[in-house]
């Protein structure tokens, strides 16, 4: 709409007196900039969006008549092209990436690098400083991403550097993303722009706000197309008269005319002045759509008025996604290397897996990743924690409740349904879980009906279903049919050199959330982690480097500022370690007996094979001894 109010006259003013309007891609950042703004204090409104969410809300709030928004990558390409106001983009500095690129330095897997072609010269240069082998991606807009991403994963690539909808793609694709954020000095360099920029166009802003209120008014639907025929203002009234219009989407002639093929006729004679009409008959309502072209030279583009008699809305419905990729999971130790292998060919059978695994150790990360390489990946992944509901509870969430609510089974058919902690199942609901797996038929509560179900079944627990089997816990058949191959996923302490990759990770998510700019952590307070025996495992080690991240400075976390939580973990550790230690003391043979064998059970995670082999007798005499010591 800017192009549409061209004046050749241009006010003076105070630069310094302006209303920003800044569209923050991710949360980080929004906090910087509100830290930023508390020495400047700038007239400034700062909202988290992420491409058409931040168009959505800058939309929303053009009542507010800002002068100029603040954004930055694709976001604020995205919304310089649909609004009428500048958009000024928060250009990435050459510190910005070197700090990133210091985070991953020594990473061990393949790195690569998405971004617009004038980022990519100063990267290639830092990353050849630091002496890093990284592989370019370059992109002119946002739909090329997605393409570059899946050349991306076929190459390999394990980590891709970017903005927030490149990391965000990337996490589709299995590629962990690490985002590339800004610093106190670009943003402060933005502002300044920002205040020269404003003095040159604050008539001009001033006048399309006042046509864009009209447009809000009048009884009919308003759309402007610029001369690429790219729409750059939709009036509330469009929106709801024509709710095929998507927010989310770029909207086009092209686009519109494959929503409503039958609107090809009105843009036959677009190069013709004046006013073309035509009437379209859809689900019961008649559309009145008029095209009007401009006969000013200085203004480039047409308009689509529209007139309906009622609206209609639509409702969408979300599915449960799974996030994590092979690609995506941290595997430098040989144990995880040769868990994930297992689980990669497994993946493509039918037949239900077993995940065993301490709480925390990533049980649904692998099956997230087993279903996203299967057959089936293109159907839904349901997720159900057997502990999270009451015995009620938990059947109707599994199995449905007449016709009011569709059951977990149901929802996951033709995809994955992934049960946690199946041992805290009751046992009433174990015979009706069994009858699913062997009939492929589900019966919902209260209903007289089976309907045919096909799930591909993956189920865990903290530890060995077979020791609840012979304690009369669990269902001796359900477990057979459940045992089609297992898996046991370490815990952290057993795969220690995991640590490094996982801790960059976290660091490069707490930047999103948190607003830091950190590159890394010192070797001293690695080493102490790596002494940790982490009992809540990687949730643990997330929460602890999260922890770490807020109380750092940076650019590095450093140990006297994170000494606190170490102590305090060092403490717990040693408690941990003082329970789990045989104490002999004034007892008999029979009682250090039986707490050498749970002693052994519960570092074996409950697998009486290896128990059997550590203790050195067979899984028969274990069996004996077990019982005898009840």
């Amino acid at each position: 709409m800017y192009n549409l109010l061209k004046d050749a006259t241009v006010e003076k003013g105070d630069r310094s007196m302006c209303k920003i309007l800044v569209i923050s891609p991710y949360d980080g950042l929004k906090n910087l900039i509100l830290e930023v703004n508390k020495e400047l204090k700038k007239d400034m409104d700062v909202y988290v969006g992420n491409l058409y969410d931040g168009l959505a809300i800058a939309k929303s709030l053009d009542h507010r008549n800002y002068d100029v928004i603040i954004s930055r990558g694709a976001t604020a390409k995205l919304l310089q092209r649909h609004l009428s106001i500048p958009v000024m983009e928060i250009q990435l500095t050459g510190y910005d990436i070197l700090r990133t690129l210091t985070l991953l330095q020594g990473f061990s897997g393949k790195i690569g690098m998405m971004s617009y072609l004038n980022t990519i010269p100063g990267a290639n240069a830092i990353g050849k400083l630091l002496n890093m082998n990284i592989t370019f991606y370059p992109i002119h807009t946002e739909a090329e991403i997605k393409g570059q991403i899946k050349r991306a994963s076929e190459e390999g690539v394990q980590i891709i550097i970017g903005d927030v909808i490149s990391t965000n793609t990337a996490a589709n694709f299995g590629i962990q993303g690490i985002l590339i954020t800004s610093g106190k000095e670009a943003i402060i360099e933005t502002i300044t722009n920002v205040e020269n920029l404003v003095y040159y166009i604050e008539k001009e802003k001033n006048r399309l706000s006042k046509i864009r209120t009209t447009f809000e008014f009048i009884n009919e639907g308003v759309l402007f197309f610029d001369e690429y025929e790219t729409c750059i203002y939709v009036n509330e009234k469009a929106k709801k008269q024509f709710p095929l219009i998507n927010e989310t989407e770029l909207l086009t002639v092209q686009k519109l005319v494959e929503m409503e093929p039958r609107l090809t006729k009105l843009f036959e004679n677009k190069e013709t002045e004046g006013t073309t009409h035509i009437e379209v008959e859809m689900n019961d309502k008649m559309f009145r759509w008029t095209y009007v072209s401009f006969a000013d030279d200085d203004v480039d583009g047409f308009a689509l008025l529209l007139k309906v008699e009622k609206k209609k809305e639509v409702v969408a419905q979300q599915e449960t996604i799974a996030y994590f990729h092979f690609n995506s999971l941290v595997a430098t130790s040989e144990k995880m290397k040769e868990l994930l292998n297992v689980a990669k060919r497994i993946s493509t059978s039918e037949l239900p897996i077993l995940i065993y695994g301490e709480p925390g150790a990533g049980k649904e990360s692998i099956a997230q990743a087993i279903h996203n390489n299967s057959t089936c990946h293109e159907g839904p992944y349901v997720f159900v924690n057997c502990e999270a509901y009451s015995e009620t509870q938990l059947e109707s969430e599994l199995f449905g409740y007449g016709n009011k609510q569709i059951g977990a089974i149901e929802r996951a058919t033709g995809g994955t349904l992934f049960i946690d902690a199946i041992g805290a199942m009751p046992y009433s609901l174990q015979g009706k879980l069994l009858q699913v797996v062997t009939t492929n038929q589900v019966h919902r509560q209260h209903s007289n009906e089976k309907t045919p179900v096909n799930v591909r079944l993956i189920v865990a627990h903290r530890h060995s279903i077979e020791t609840l089997v012979q304690e009369g816990k669990f269902r001796e058949d359900l477990y057979h049919e459940l045992h089609g191959y297992l898996l046991h996923v370490p815990p952290l302490r057993e795969r220690m050199e995991d640590i490094d990759d996982l801790v960059r990770i976290i660091i490069a998510s707490s930047h999103v959330s948190l607003g830091k700019q950190i590159s890394g952590m010192r070797p001293t307070v690695l080493k102490e982690l790596k002494r940790l025996s982490w009992p809540g495992n990687i949730q643990q080690l997330k929460h602890v480097v999260e922890k770490m991240c807020f109380m750092s400075r940076g650019p590095f976390i450093e140990y006297d500022e994170v000494k606190s939580v170490l102590k305090k973990l060092q403490a717990e550790n040693e408690e941990e370690e003082k329970n789990n230690t045989l104490l002999i003391g004034n007892k008999t043979l029979q009682e250090i007996e039986e707490e050498v064998i749970k002693s052994v059970l519960i570092q074996e995670d409950y697998n009486q094979s290896k128990v059997a082999e550590r203790l050195g007798i067979n899984r028969s005499t274990l069996w004996r001894k077990m019982k005898e010591l009840n």
